[in-house]
């Protein structure tokens, strides 16, 4: 019996949430455009879908056909392919969406297009006549139209008698949205006087020694790059990036928040003004496009960004650096939960880029790395031209609650501003109060479609859900018993915060930085530079306020409720803690007046006690301890699977069958769960999680995939590779 002969097919990623590429024919006229990294049109049950293509196959079933090349070159390159797609198969995650995800914000759509054939005409009517005259070119209906003096409907009946006796021909072409350029942003409007140093630290010429060798032998070498907070990491950045660029060669930036661009453009700009592109998802669809348009022709050869920046369209990519590169960020929340730090591992990999992990409080994976030879490690031990470090003490909460913040905290503030310094005041935490309770059935006001308690706001007098947004005004009446306004309030927030010190200090001038005063990256930017340049005495603020900023007169910080962290139950609360505590006290005394921090709330715990020192190897000693004891990485792998259903009592069968019945692992592989979700309803689904833990990659991923297989259909699953935080 013969076999089918197998046809060339191509393989293409479609923009859907499916876990896998799909095979398409295509005409012959388009082989020649299909290049890996075009996006074409492919129909996709009943829908045109917009898809990148990724390469040829060869198959003998019969295939839906490609309709048409969008791109006349590469969106995606080589290298950019081979780590979208390593990403998906590593995060078990569709690389359509991966793709649709890191491109260009552009919207297909479809327009008629006529065109004249070669036949010639005999006698026609004034208006058909019109239409032939008028295309000496293909043109689109609507412009064709206007030519004509005709309207769509009237161009549409005239041209149908034309095509039907073969003058015309009239067909449909597709195209993506947005040709528009976009107008100059904030991050442009300004850059800052700098002049290099004219000598580096002894500490900073031995890492920009080393990593510059590691640009010019383009090895693709990893340097964890561990300096205090004030020790000049960024100055670090900036000699090799001129390296890079001497090389012929481009640099890959990431920060870990949207906020933190805006800082670090002005500085690069002032040392690189015409090479600066700006990536991250606060950007318009047209900002967006010309950016990567910029970086793909290389016009832009010093990309600034956050985490989808590590997706980059840079040619000879000589280095990559990761500014903050324990921060939880760089992992997505939402699939594809990629982290950005890894992958810019991988990209070294892939392209021999030089990679640079920088930060003062170096996550534990990446430190036990160092150690053990996988990276380089430099260390920055000195603040600039020796300025001490700032001292920190910790003070008792007011027992009595009738005090915010302690009296030491307030008075070093109002010494602060007859000095003509500023003040930083961090609590992790929005709101005025973080529940509401009533003092006659002690119920909390809770979210209807979360199982968590609403946040007071007193600004607009409403309670808030910090995950579904549900809100609604200060009841008058308790939901639960229908007492009258006898509620207490409890938990404190920045908002609380803010309101106390302009009680406390009615003349200061006081602003609050978080997700409810900057709801967009330009309020962000603003608060920032105000304070930056001095306009504001005392800034209030959430962990936005505590990464990598440089403001050279903040003397004092008050870290409020600092073991706050250290209650959730996470093999990383600690880790946690210690970061943000050193990096909040570490925006402290960067100038040349010193600094001091005051901690609030604090327990004995080793985090905050060895925060309190500055000292990290002590941490990291402690702490790796305690990761080895309990199994946690870096010392075993984690994926973790989310359960998610609208109907409470379906999810719990299913859960609980999946516990009875779970299906055999592949060796070395341990289930912990499922158990229900630290956060049980989120948007009214109900949640429950488990755990898998072992040493591979390869066994873990088949394990999620085996349990996946096993509960019912109708269950929401979401798998998370390397988890960071998981409630």
């Amino acid at each position: 019996m013969t076999q089918p002969k197998k046809e060339k097919a191509a393989q293409v990623a479609v923009y859907v949430p499916l876990r896998q590429l799909f095979s398409y024919s295509f005409k012959p006229e388009d082989e020649a455009k299909l290049v890996p990294g075009v996006r074409v049109v492919a129909p996709f049950r009943n829908r045109e879908n917009v898809g990148v293509f990724t390469g040829f196959t060869e198959t003998d079933i019969e295939l839906k056909e490609i309709k048409a090349v969008l791109d006349t070159a590469p969106i995606f390159n080589a290298h950019l392919m081979k780590l979208a797609l390593w990403a998906a198969d590593y995060y078990i995650a569709a690389p359509g969406e991966l793709f649709r995800g890191i491109g260009p914000r552009e919207e297909l759509k479809k327009k008629v297009v006529y065109e004249k054939t070669a036949a010639q005409p005999g006698r026609l009517r004034e208006n058909k006549k019109r239409i032939l005259d008028a295309l000496k070119e293909r043109l689109g209906a609507q412009t064709l139209a206007a030519k004509c003096g005709l309207t769509v409907t009237e161009l549409d009946k005239a041209a149908k008698s034309l095509v039907k006796s073969g003058l015309l021909q009239k067909r449909e072409e597709y195209y993506l949205s947005g040709s528009e350029l976009a107008a100059q942003e904030e991050e442009e409007a300004e850059c800052e006087k700098i002049i290099d140093p004219a000598t580096y630290t002894a500490e900073q010429n031995a890492a920009i020694e080393k990593i510059a060798h590691d640009i010019e032998m383009k090895n693709g070498a990893i340097t964890l790059l561990e300096g205090k907070t004030g020790s000049g990491k960024t100055e670090v950045y900036i000699a090799l990036c001129k390296k890079a660029l001497a090389a012929g060669g481009g640099t890959i930036l990431l920060v870990p928040e949207i906020a933190l661009t805006f800082q670090f453009v002005r500085r690069f700009r002032a040392r690189f003004p015409d090479d600066i592109a700006v990536l991250h998802s606060g950007l318009t669809p047209a900002r967006r496009r010309e950016e990567w348009r910029r970086i793909s022709d290389g016009r832009a050869r010093v990309v600034i960004g956050a985490r989808s920046a590590i997706f980059a369209p840079m040619e000879n990519l000589r280095l990559i650096v990761v500014d903050e590169e324990h921060d939880g960020s760089y992992k997505q929340s939402e699939s594809p939960h990629y982290n950005a730090r890894d992958l810019a591992v991988v990209l070294g990999g892939l392209t021999g880029a030089a990679v640079v992990l920088g930060s003062a409080t170096p996550s534990l994976e990446s430190y036990h790395n160092a150690l053990n030879g996988k990276y380089a490690l430099c260390r920055l031990t000195q603040r600039i031209d020796n300025r001490p470090m700032p001292a920190v003490r910790i003070v008792e909460e007011d027992e009595d609650g009738e005090r915010l913040l302690p009296a030491a905290v307030i008075e070093k503030i109002m010494e602060r501003m007859g000095r003509g310094e500023q003040s930083l005041v961090f609590i992790n935490r929005r709101g005025a109060a973080s529940r509401v309770k009533c003092r006659v059935c002690k119920e909390v006001v809770g979210c209807p479609n979360c199982s968590v308690s609403l946040t007071y706001h007193s600004n607009g007098a409403k309670l808030l859900c910090h995950y579904c947004g549900y809100q609604i005004p200060v009841p008058r009446i308790c939901p639960a018993c229908k007492a009258k306004e006898l509620f207490t309030y409890r938990g404190t927030g920045t908002q609380k915060v803010e309101e106390f010190l302009h009680g406390v200090i009615p003349k200061a001038v006081i602003e609050r930085l978080d997700q409810d005063t900057a709801p967009s990256r330009e309020k962000a930017f603003g608060i920032l530079d105000r304070f930056e340049k001095g306009e504001t005495e005392v800034l209030v603020g959430t962990q936005m306020t505590a990464k990598g900023h440089d403001f050279a007169n903040l003397t004092f910080t008050a870290i409020v409720s600092a073991d706050d962290y250290l209650s959730f139950p996470d093999f990383r609360s600690a880790e946690r803690t210690f970061g943000l505590v050193t990096q909040a006290a570490g925006r402290t005394g960067r100038g040349e007046k010193g600094g001091e921090v005051i901690i609030s709330g604090a327990t004995g715990h080793y985090a905050i006690r060895h925060a309190v020192q500055h000292d990290y190897q002590a941490f990291y000693a402690d702490e790796i301890l305690a990761r080895k004891r309990a199994g946690y990485p870096p010392f075993s792998r984690l994926i973790g699977i989310m359960f998610d259903d609208i109907n409470e009592e379906r999810l719990k069968a299913a859960m609980l069958k999946l516990a009875r019945e779970m299906p055999p692992l592949p060796p070395g592989v341990e289930p912990m769960g499922p158990v229900e979700a630290l956060i049980y309803k989120i948007r009214n689904r109900y949640r429950w999680k488990m755990m898998l833990r072992g040493k591979g990659s390869k066994a873990l991923h088949e394990a999620a995939l085996r349990i996946e297989a096993a509960v019912d259909k109708n269950i929401g699953i979401s798998i998370d590779v390397d988890p960071y935080g998981f409630l």
